[in-house]
């Protein structure tokens, strides 16, 4: 009797053996200027080692949406059932928006 092989990612990685489980794990970030790579690496990261389905919470600039979103669904199709995702725009409180945009920026 043969062990069915393991698949392995693009990334080099195998999957965790045996089905996702069926609790789905929320994992959120925030993604701002020139952290999309960073952010690509950490949501591949969580997904690789993860045994349960993730869903993603993703909260970025309006101009950083459209990129994200792509590189999310260019993903193998294989993946599709281990995660979901949803973006959100970044919002910030009307007192000292100025300041809260400018907290984490060089």
């Amino acid at each position: 009797m043969h062990a069915k092989p393991r698949v392995r990612t693009e990334w080099g990685r195998a999957l965790p053996r045996g089905p996702v489980t069926g609790e789905t794990m929320h994992l959120a970030v925030v993604v701002c200027g020139d952290r999309v790579d960073e952010a690509f690496t950490m949501l591949k990261s969580a997904l690789l080692f993860s045994l349960k389905r993730i869903k993603f919470h993703i909260f970025t600039e309006h101009t950083l949406a459209a990129v994200l979103d792509k590189g999310l669904k260019r993903w193998p199709r294989f993946l599709s059932p281990r995660f979901q995702y949803n973006i959100y725009p970044l919002t910030f409180s009307a007192e000292n928006a100025e300041e809260w945009k400018s907290l984490f920026k060089p």
